[in-house]
């Protein structure tokens, strides 16, 4: 019994610096925030303009080495209440990848919100439009009512490599907040 109360200790350290790593693989983004982040409302259309998330040197690199790099983008609608939980209005998931073509000098970017694919022979053009949403749109106006508040968030994930989304890969995904506003509806 003694030889476990002298244990416990060590064991809590490990853990603590193990868990000390790997929420700091997490939070490389978090040191150099998005130049921009708005909330554009129009009369029929909710926009929002993000970013861009600064990538680290690690990923330039692997992606100019031909490593595909997938950004998972999470933007979360909700009323603000004062009184009760705040309602989800909405929520959209898409991923943006580009995936090099060494032969070519190229890369594929992919965009599965749209469907749409292009090739770009410039890889800072990839790590543009990976990384920053322009005019992006978000939700239909009609769903809102007039005068409410809402709190806009918008959360990015980067994947290194082949990306495979799972229900385990939900549960240890932290992502990076890219930006969080209230807005009130005119």
């Amino acid at each position: 019994m003694s030889l476990l109360f002298r244990l416990i200790p060590k064991i809590a350290v490990a853990m603590a610096a193990a868990l000390g790593m790997f929420f700091q693989l997490n939070l490389t983004y978090a040191a150099t925030p998005p130049s921009s982040f708005q909330i554009i409302t129009d009369s029929e259309v909710i926009y929002c303009t993000a970013g861009p998330v600064t990538m680290t040197a690690k990923e330039k690199q692997a992606l100019s080495e031909g490593t595909p790099i997938t950004f998972n983008w999470e933007i979360t609608m909700k009323e603000v209440n004062t009184y009760w939980i705040n309602n989800t209005v909405g929520s959209i998931t898409f991923i943006r990848q580009a995936i090099p073509d060494l032969i070519s000098k190229t890369w594929l970017l992919t965009d599965s919100s749209s469907g749409i694919s292009r090739r770009v022979h410039n890889i800072d053009d990839a790590i543009l439009w990976l990384s920053y949403l322009d005019h992006f749109p978000t939700l239909d106006r009609s769903l809102l009512t007039t005068g409410s508040s809402y709190s806009f968030h918008i959360k990015v994930h980067v994947h290194e490599g082949e990306y495979r989304d799972s229900w385990w890969t939900d549960l240890i995904r932290f992502g990076t907040t890219v930006g969080q506003k209230e807005i009130i509806l005119p």
